[in-house]
């Protein structure tokens, strides 16, 4: 009697070790992921934030028209040095033999400083984007559009453009004969850049607007939430559907994350989603032009 009731002490002792082992384990496992999500919270917060300060830094540089105006102002130069151009003769001259030697304009802007800082910016949103976008996808799509804005109305494919002889004339018309190589660079980088910043007003103006304004929204959000749910939104992220479009993107990431985010908010990134998407269409660029010219 006594063997057996040593036995089922010894049998209790090892099922409330047996317990604290498995109790242990748990915990040990259970702090381990908190270890991981803050780990995660902490850099993702970081890359929020750097991601958020490198676009506060690259907006104004597109919107004051002053870069517009760097770039005229290089590729005026360059034209006119490389060429030799001290006529608007030499100048037409000039344009037709620049026409397809687009090398030329990518050099001509890469040189110029003020306009290396320009890329130097839009690089640097491109860094902040890389960690972070593959954390949130939604951060990528918003840095794609950015690029999609900058290619069409900042590279050298665009001021190529202003070398066609319908929109040479621009130009030509307003050279006086005995213009200097000097005014032939004043006049060229002028017109080029108060007709570039035309476009890009009609364009993509209140498009960066609303980038800006859902880039801010977007980030106070994540910010806002746990680690708990920054980790758990961070995993749910990447399954959000893919689309066609950025726009689609941006709306499928944002209804991904509204049981994180919540209701409310999420409408309102859906409608600014709705509002970018009218905002970068032709259509409302012709109807923006036409504003812009009545005004």
């Amino acid at each position: 009697m006594a063997d057996s009731v040593w036995d089922i002490v010894g049998a209790l002792a090892g099922a409330a070790g047996a317990g604290a082992a498995a109790i242990a384990i748990f915990q040990s496992s259970a702090r381990a992921k908190a270890d991981a999500e803050h780990d995660s919270a902490t850099a993702a917060r970081q890359e929020l934030k750097g991601y958020k300060a490198a676009l506060d830094a690259l907006i104004p540089a597109l919107n004051s028209g002053e870069t517009l105006l760097i770039f005229s102002e290089a590729v005026a130069r360059g034209l006119c040095q490389h060429f030799q151009v001290r006529t608007p003769d030499e100048l037409n001259r000039a344009m037709d033999a620049v026409a397809n030697r687009i090398s030329l304009l990518v050099r001509w802007i890469a040189d110029d400083p003020m306009a290396a800082a320009f890329k130097r910016e839009r690089l640097n949103l491109q860094a902040a984007d890389v960690q972070l976008g593959a954390r949130l996808p939604v951060f990528s799509e918003l840095t794609g559009l950015m690029k999609a804005i900058i290619d069409d109305s900042f590279s050298a494919v665009f001021f190529m453009n202003f070398f066609k002889p319908e929109l040479r004339q621009m130009i030509l018309r307003d050279l006086a004969p005995a213009a200097t190589q000097a005014d032939i660079e004043n006049l060229m980088a002028r017109e080029i850049s108060s007709n570039a910043a035309l476009y890009y007003a009609a364009r993509y103006k209140r498009a960066v607007e609303l980038i800006e304004e859902l880039t801010d929204g977007l980030v106070n959000a994540h910010l806002a939430l746990t680690e708990r749910n920054l980790a758990a939104l961070e995993r749910k992220a990447k399954s959000a559907p893919a689309s066609e479009t950025r726009t689609g993107a941006l709306r499928n990431h944002v209804q991904t994350a509204r049981p994180f985010l919540g209701k409310i908010k999420c409408n309102e990134f859906l409608k600014l989603v709705d509002a970018l998407e009218i905002a970068i269409s032709k259509e409302n660029a012709g109807a923006e032009a036409s504003r812009i010219a009545k005004a």
